[in-house]
């Protein structure tokens, strides 16, 4: 079966947020084969139970009342990371290893937000983790290419 496709979500399967899974689906009731394993907030704790399919054509949101991307801590906290009249494309959690291949602009950005880090901006660069912590998340703006992000300690 062929994961559905999010807009502002190229590789879900790969930044791990999806996996393969017999998990019957809370919202729909069917194993579809696989499931999201991200964070999600809403007034009920929905943890590694909705399919992609519902998260994509708004079902999970509509019948459960969860949401997949909390407003108050994107894009340097209460900030959403948009760009030219649009919500940008997220890139994922990334470490040092994966925020160094989009190169300088990246970087930049991520460092906008961690200003508070000062001369040791160095070190928390390279201590960033994709599956740990620190981990910076990093979005692409659709029309304009120019990156957005923010990093956190959790």
């Amino acid at each position: 079966m062929t994961l559905p496709t999010f807009l502002c979500y190229p590789d879900p399967l790969a930044a791990g947020s999806i996996e393969a899974a017999g998990t019957v689906c809370a919202c729909c009731g069917q194993a579809r084969g696989y499931v999201y394993v991200g964070a999600s907030y809403g007034e009920d704790d929905y943890v590694d139970c909705i399919c992609p399919w519902c998260i994509a054509d708004g079902s999970a949101h509509a019948r459960l009342k969860v949401e997949f991307t909390d407003p108050g801590a994107v894009g340097g906290y209460g900030k959403w990371c948009t760009r030219c009249g649009d919500a940008a494309l997220f890139l994922g959690g990334l470490g040092y290893q994966e925020l160094v291949q989009p190169g300088k602009p990246a970087i930049a950005a991520i460092h906008k937000t961690a200003e508070d880090y000062g001369d040791s901006w160095d070190v928390y660069l390279q201590a960033l983790r994709k599956n740990g912590s620190p981990t910076a998340y990093l979005f692409q703006c659709l029309h304009c290419g120019k990156y957005r992000g923010y990093s956190d300690n959790d």
